[in-house]
């Protein structure tokens, strides 16, 4: 069968066809090529981007990942996007995807890393120059030594990356920034941030 929509009929004894305003679309096997970000907290919540090929753009569109499933929403049929479940233990899960709710292809190497969830505890020091510089140490737990983390002060573009001391202390550096409070973030994802 050609890959697309075709329209959907039932023929009945005698050679009578009924058909109706429903379609069936064929679509080649999904093929998945990259999964970002490739790590994320086992409290779930990460936005995963799939890019691949032969995905459906209708249809009940689902993740799975260690056998639990997320709905996912199709951007094109090279791109879907769907949550990261929350799970029970850390690892290294397969992504899995379903073009109809029922059937799931893994992809070939494409894994996801579920960690410990990086929490903020404190900074110290809570203040310095509006030059930047300097060192503030952040204080918290679950700095795995399997992410890459970042800090973010106030805006989205201030963000620079952290060095890891320990599961419980990160090392970050100031940008420049005008006179003001701002909210001291940590990624263990450049996406998913904790305050």
């Amino acid at each position: 069968q050609k890959i697309g929509l075709v329209d959907f009929g039932l023929r009945g004894k005698g050679g009578v066809t009924s058909t109706s305003a429903t379609s069936f679309e064929y679509i080649g096997p999904p093929e998945i090529s990259n999964v970002l970000p490739s790590i994320g907290s086992v409290t779930g919540g990460t936005m995963l981007e799939v890019r691949g090929s032969h995905f459906a753009v209708t249809g009940p569109l689902m993740c799975r990942l260690m056998g639990v499933v997320s709905e996912a929403e199709a951007v094109s049929s090279t791109m879907l996007r769907c949550m990261t479940p929350r799970v029970e233990q850390t690892g290294r899960a397969v992504v899995e995807l379903s073009m109809n709710g029922i059937e799931y292809r893994e992809g070939r190497s494409e894994i996801f890393e579920y960690v410990e969830a990086w929490k903020v505890e404190g900074i110290y020091p809570s203040v310095g120059p509006e030059s930047g510089g300097g060192a503030v140490t952040v204080s918290g737990e679950g700095f795995s030594e399997r992410a890459v983390f970042v800090c973010r002060f106030g805006g989205i573009d201030d963000v620079i990356s952290a060095q890891r001391l320990s599961s419980s202390r990160l090392k970050c550096r100031p940008p420049q920034h005008e006179p003001g409070n701002v909210t001291v973030a940590v990624s263990g994802n450049g996406a998913d941030f904790e305050y």
